[in-house]
C-alpha cells in the first residue's frame, strides 16, 4: 500500500512539474509574439527587436526623462570636506519623524474621509406614495 501512494505522489509531482513547465514556456512565446506585434505595429521588422541595454558602470545616472535630477546635480558640485560635513549635521531621526507625521497625517484623514456619514435624500413624492400604500394596507381586513 505504501509503495503505490509514493509512486502515485511521484507521477503527481512529475504531471504538476510538466504542468509548469509548458506554463511557463506558453508564458515566453506568447511575450515573444506580444514584441513581434508591437514592433510590426511600428514598422520594424520583428527580427530587429533587441532589448534596451542598461546603461555601462560608472556612466552617468539618469532618471526616467533621460536628464539628471537637479537634486543629484546640487549634491556633485560639492567639495568632498563639505559634503561629509553636510552628513555630520543630517539628523536621521528628525526625519524619520517627519516621515511618520506624514504618514500619521495621511490615515488621519483617509480615517476622517471614511467616518463622514452619507446624506440619504427622499423624495417626497415617492414617500407620500409610500405611506399611501402602508395605511391603505392597515385598512385592509385580515381575512
Amino acid at each position: 500500500m505504501s509503495i503505490e501512494i509514493q509512486k502515485q505522489i511521484k507521477d503527481n509531482s512529475r504531471s504538476v512539474s510538466e504542468y509548469f513547465k509548458d506554463l511557463v514556456t506558453w508564458e515566453e512565446e506568447q511575450e515573444k509574439g506580444e514584441t513581434r506585434r508591437d514592433a510590426m505595429k511600428k514598422g520594424i521588422r520583428p527580427n530587429t527587436v533587441q532589448k534596451p541595454l542598461p546603461a555601462p558602470r560608472g556612466s552617468e545616472q539618469t532618471d526616467e526623462t533621460g536628464s539628471r535630477s537637479e537634486e543629484s546635480i546640487a549634491r556633485d558640485k560639492l567639495k568632498m570636506p563639505q559634503y561629509y560635513n553636510d552628513w555630520e549635521h543630517y539628523d536621521a531621526e528628525e526625519e524619520a519623524d517627519k516621515l511618520d507625521l506624514k504618514e500619521e497625517d495621511a490615515l488621519r484623514r483617509k480615517k476622517k474621509r471614511s467616518v463622514r456619514p452619507r446624506k440619504i435624500r427622499f423624495s417626497t413624492r415617492w414617500l407620500g406614495r409610500a405611506t399611501e400604500i402602508e395605511s391603505a394596507l392597515l385598512r385592509q381586513d385580515p381575512e
